[in-house]
């Protein structure tokens, strides 16, 4: 089998974006667990919820 380099650039950009993922949920996950250790804050995909007066 060749290598084309249509294969290769799709390997590149699948390798770039699995990278981007994880440095992403990397750094959710640290904000999460940072937030949660400081002040006990919730986390920005709950701030609407969080917003309602109680």
């Amino acid at each position: 089998m060749t290598d084309q380099p249509q294969d290769r650039l799709g390997t590149v950009l699948a390798w770039l974006w699995a990278l981007g993922m994880a440095a992403g949920f990397t750094t959710l996950g640290v904000a999460a667990v940072h937030a949660d250790h400081t002040d006990k804050a919730a986390p920005a995909w709950s701030a609407p919820d969080a917003a309602v007066p109680s």
